[in-house]
């Protein structure tokens, strides 16, 4: 089973870059050093990414300057929300007008970030959060899709005992308004009425089942938890205390589970064990 990117260590990222200034790029790539991201591409203007949208469209995610020279404001950004299977895309300006961050927004960009407040770690976790977030929407709408698919064969499947039951239920009260009661007759109808019914009842078990391993196992798997501390204790690299963090590893079991959920999990103990520390170093076992 292939890993979503935020599953990924920060090494196996890889992000594409639409940046016409020299400047903005090596303050990206100093960056992208210090956080040991090592696959990333550049583009230096729009012309050049709208020749590799095949390759960009592979990336983990992209991060777009907005006031490239060669191409109109949000025309790449529309592009790219064309695609088949669009990486989340963030944004990148010197422009900080509320309109223009909204209308980013709304065309589907994941995040806005302006230039000049552009830290180490507010890119991290601008991109990390915004692949979290991809990741969810690509989930809701595919149960979406399966919800939707599921409830016109519900409705296919109840529509027929409801029509038996519809036509026993019209027969039986001719019966009973018919001085000459056929008891046969009658108890047929009534047995149609309890066969149907209970064809009923195993179709909305079905639907029942549905919703509720939808939300709960569906996405549950082996998981080493070796390797999700690994990638949780890469994601922390951001934060200005990583150095002080002095980690004892035991070995961990592989258990059943929700493989993000758990990166997630690990990930915010950590965090929390170096935020809330008080001392030069910070041992975690």
């Amino acid at each position: 089973m292939s890993l979503s990117p935020s599953q990924l260590s920060l090494e196996d990222w890889h992000i594409s870059v639409i940046e016409d200034s020299e400047i903005d790029r090596q303050i990206l790539k100093r960056f992208f050093k210090q956080l040991n991201i090592k696959g990333y591409t550049f583009y230096e203007n729009g012309t050049a990414a709208f020749m590799s949208l095949d390759r960009i469209e592979k990336s983990s995610c992209i991060l777009l300057d907005l006031s490239l020279p060669d191409v109109i404001e949000l025309e790449l950004l529309s592009t790219f929300m064309q695609m088949k299977e669009a990486p989340p895309v963030l944004v990148l300006t010197g422009c900080t007008d509320e309109k223009t961050a909204v209308g980013c927004m709304k065309s589907g960009a994941k995040d806005y970030i302006v230039k000049d407040n552009l830290t180490k770690e507010g890119l991290y976790r601008a991109i990390l959060n915004s692949l979290q977030k991809h990741e969810i929407e690509k989930k809701l709408r595919s149960r979406n899709e399966e919800a939707h698919n599921f409830a016109s064969i519900v409705a296919h499947d109840l529509s027929s005992p409801l029509r038996i039951i519809r036509l026993a239920s019209e027969t039986l009260e001719k019966e009973l308004s018919s001085s000459d009661l056929n008891k046969k007759a009658l108890f047929n109808e009534i047995d149609y009425i309890r066969k149907n019914s209970k064809i009923m009842k195993e179709i909305l078990n079905s639907l029942l089942s549905y919703v509720s391993n939808g939300r709960s196992q569906d996405n549950f798997q082996r998981v080493d938890l070796n390797e999700v501390f690994k990638i949780a204790k890469s994601h922390l690299r951001a934060n200005q205390n990583y150095e002080k963090m002095i980690i004892q590893e035991d070995g961990l079991p592989e258990i059943y589970g929700d493989k993000s959920s758990l990166i997630l999990l690990f990930q915010n103990i950590l965090d929390n064990a170096l935020k809330y520390t008080d001392k030069e170093k910070c041992e975690i076992s």
